[in-house]
């Protein structure tokens, strides 16, 4: 933002009933940058730009008729509406461009997401294969073991007969 729009919206911040106008100095100090030439001319201008609401400010027993009114109204919009328009555009390109960087950002991490998704999935699957793989060499084993404990009581009892 520049210094000229900063010090705008610093004196268009200011309650016109209470505060008063600070001085280039102190605008620089809240600014904390801007050149005290740059800063006293936008200073100087948002003065001139302001000054028929600080003379009906200072005189309030002015009275506008509504012809009056529509005719300030009108050259005020053809004065600040085209800055304002600008102003508008420029916030509203730089919030298009943020949905975009945004749009992407969110993009991206939901194929990143998609991607730890299948993952784990695949790691899913080959964990169900390992334990059914192990499933079957358990069954394998218990077989085998019963297998060699008949076989060992078959030579057992074998042996128990021989010797009887």
């Amino acid at each position: 933002m520049k210094t000229e729009e900063l010090v705008y919206s610093l004196l268009d911040g200011l309650d016109p009933a209470k505060d008063e106008i600070p001085s280039v100095r102190t605008i620089r100090e809240k600014l904390g940058k801007g050149s005290y030439g740059t800063i006293s001319a936008a200073l100087r201008n948002w003065k001139k730009s302001h000054a028929f609401a600080e003379a009906v400010r200072v005189d309030s027993e002015i009275e506008l008729d509504e012809e009056t009114l529509r005719e300030f109204a009108e050259t005020l919009s053809k004065i600040f509406g085209p800055i304002i328009r600008s102003r508008v555009d420029r916030v509203k390109r730089e919030d298009e461009a943020e949905i975009a960087r945004l749009a992407t950002s969110l993009k991206q991490a939901n194929l990143k997401l998609e991607e730890e998704i299948n993952k784990r999935e695949a790691l899913e699957d080959e964990l169900d294969k390992l334990r059914k793989e192990l499933d079957e060499e358990r069954l394998a084993k218990a077989r085998v073991e019963g297998a060699f404990e008949a076989m060992t009581r078959s030579a057992l009892l074998a042996d128990d007969k021989a010797k009887s």
